[in-house]
């Protein structure tokens, strides 16, 4: 009940959250249920084939085009904010009705979403907020990462964590062509982005390291 509620909640308030949660959950649960085999595999395996029935939807329910979808999402947010002459307006690609495009641009809208707005775009105490935050979420990966361990009995769920960020991020960086959008968008993805870390991180190593981070034990 609880699974079917939040699912319509997500539906009819934030679709993009939903559309990014399926495909990782999906993997999730398969390797979940099916042990034997290497999860990373059965992940990419699972997003590929999602992906491959994504971009030919539109042959078996000729109403439903994704790629359309996105299309129209984007060139609407771009009209309604070059009407409303948005401030923190920032110039996105154009997203073209084949797969080759979905693909190349994917990466640039993760990168902006991940790391915009950034020093360079301030133009209100908002946006420098949302850009010292970005830093700060920086410096604590980057600490993560120095004191990285290679492995977690986590596994499957920080690939879970890894591709609910990667598709939402893509999916905002496609159509979201204001920052201050993009901020508001993203939060639901920041705890399980910080989550991939801290997962990997080796707390005892820092402690030695740093003895002044000793309250981490607890």
């Amino acid at each position: 009940f609880s699974f079917i509620f939040f699912t319509v909640l997500f539906f009819l308030s934030k679709i993009y959250v939903l559309f990014a949660l399926i495909p990782a959950l999906l993997a999730y649960l398969i390797c979940e249920l099916y042990k034997p085999g290497n999860p990373i595999i059965k992940h990419i395996t699972l997003y590929f084939l999602l992906f491959i029935l994504a971009m030919n939807t539109h042959l078996i329910f000729p109403e439903i085009d994704i790629l359309e979808i996105l299309i129209k999402k984007q060139h609407d947010f771009i009209n309604l904010a070059l009407h409303w002459k948005a401030g923190s307006y920032y110039q996105i690609p154009i997203l073209e009705s084949n797969a080759f495009s979905f693909i190349s641009l994917f990466p640039n809208a993760i990168f902006n979403v991940l790391f915009r707005p950034s020093l360079l775009d301030i133009s209100s105490p908002i946006i420098l907020l949302a850009a010292i935050e970005n830093i700060i979420i920086m410096l604590i990966i980057a600490f993560c990462l120095f004191f990285f361990k290679r492995k977690s009995k986590h596994l499957n769920f920080a690939l879970f964590c890894i591709g609910f960020v990667l598709l939402l991020f893509g999916i905002i960086g496609m159509t979201t062509p204001v920052l201050g959008a993009v901020v508001r968008y993203k939060i639901p993805g920041l705890p399980l982005l910080m989550i991939i870390f801290l997962f990997y991180y080796n707390k005892d190593r820092a402690i030695n390291k740093f003895p002044i981070l000793k309250f981490l034990k607890s």
